[in-house]
C-alpha cells in the first residue's frame, strides 16, 4: 500500500526545485502545505523596554505578567499593546517558544506559564527555584498548543511565597503555525 503523503510530495515536487525556499508541512490530516499558505501562523510578542513589576500576592495563584508589549510578524494573529495575542486563522496547532529573564525580590519558586482563552495550558508551564533575592534568572517554555478562530493567549507567573515582587527584564514569545 502506498503513503499518500509520499505520493503528494512526488506530485508535488520536481527535479531541481529548490526545497529550501518551498518549505512543505505535512498536516495530521495527511495534507500538504508550502509555507505561506492558509495553514501557517505565525506571531511575535515581547516587551517594550522592561515590563512593569508584577505583585504575586497570594501564594501558587496565577497573576498576569504586566508591562507594555510589543509585537511583530503577525500572520493570523492580533495583538494588544496589554499582551494579548489573538488567533485569528481557522484553526491551527501552534509550536510556543517562550523566554524571560525574571528576578524576584525574595527566595521562592516562581513558575510562568501560557494562558489560553482564560484558561492554564499545563503543558506550558516553566517552574524555576530563585535561590537568592534580587538574582537575575532565565526561564524557557516550549510547547504544542492547538488554536481554534478567536482564542487568546497570554503570559502568567506565579509565586510559592506570599507578596513576592516579580520583575520581568526580558520577554519573548513566539509562535509558529503548521
Amino acid at each position: 500500500m502506498a503513503n499518500r503523503n509520499v505520493e503528494a510530495l512526488e506530485a508535488a515536487l520536481n527535479i531541481g526545485d529548490v526545497v529550501g525556499v518551498n518549505y512543505l508541512s505535512i498536516q495530521t490530516d495527511g495534507h500538504i502545505h508550502r509555507v505561506g499558505d492558509a495553514c501557517n501562523s505565525k506571531a511575535f510578542m515581547g516587551f517594550s523596554g522592561v515590563g512593569a513589576d508584577t505583585t504575586l500576592a497570594t501564594p501558587e495563584a496565577y497573576y498576569k505578567v504586566t508591562g507594555t508589549y510589543v509585537s511583530s510578524g503577525l500572520v493570523r494573529f492580533s495583538a494588544t499593546s496589554a499582551g494579548v495575542l489573538t488567533y485569528e486563522g481557522l484553526g491551527d496547532c501552534c509550536l510556543f517558544n517562550g523566554t524571560a529573564d525574571m528576578q524576584v525580590d525574595k527566595v521562592c519558586d516562581i513558575t510562568v506559564a501560557l494562558y489560553l482563552n482564560g484558561a492554564l495550558v499545563t503543558a506550558a508551564q516553566s517552574p524555576h527555584s530563585f535561590t537568592a533575592a534580587s538574582k537575575t534568572s532565565n526561564l524557557a517554555i516550549t510547547s504544542l498548543t492547538s488554536l481554534a478562530t478567536n482564542d487568546y493567549l497570554e503570559v502568567y507567573a506565579k509565586s510559592s511565597v506570599a507578596a513576592t515582587e516579580l520583575t520581568v527584564k526580558t520577554l519573548a514569545v513566539t509562535f509558529w503555525g503548521a
